[in-house]
């Protein structure tokens, strides 16, 4: 299964890692779920982490922080993110987290933006929280990691 996640579930999933957003996280290191990005994406994330009020909370070190979102690049499926879609007026930079979505033909967008969540489905790809997510997901992880 095949999603995108946008910054917010990444980011509280480190600072909440037995959450929602952190099952989320924890579906994707066991292999049970693929995160697909673009640079785009990708230069997000890493600005994000960036910001003080986070650095603050997460008490990594820059090499730690560096680290991590080089290690999760490499785990994610990188697209070239060369689709660009014009859907949200108020927030135009979560474009991309819909036009990730449809270059990788992903499963979900998994959000908790409510400028992406109010659209509820894009090109017949569903936008859910991370806590629907993990209901939805239930049966899925049950079911492969009992054919593990």
């Amino acid at each position: 299964m095949l999603v995108v996640i946008d910054t917010n579930i990444l980011v509280s999933s480190r600072l909440s890692p037995n959450g929602n957003e952190g099952q989320v996280l924890y579906l994707f290191q066991q292999s049970l779920i693929e995160i697909a990005t673009t640079p785009q994406i990708i230069d997000e994330y890493k600005r994000v982490f960036q910001y003080l009020h986070i650095q603050k909370r997460l008490k990594w070190s820059k090499n730690k922080m560096d680290q991590y979102l080089y290690n999760f690049t490499l785990a994610t499926t990188l697209f070239p993110g060369q689709t660009v879609v014009n859907v949200i007026k108020n927030d135009p930079d979560d474009d991309k987290f819909l036009a990730c979505a449809l270059e990788a033909k992903a499963n979900y967008i998994i959000s908790g933006d409510q400028h992406l969540l109010k659209i509820k489905k894009f090109q017949k790809i569903p936008i859910v929280t991370a806590k629907k997510f993990c209901c939805l997901s239930t049966n899925f992880s049950i079911n492969k990691k009992s054919s593990d």
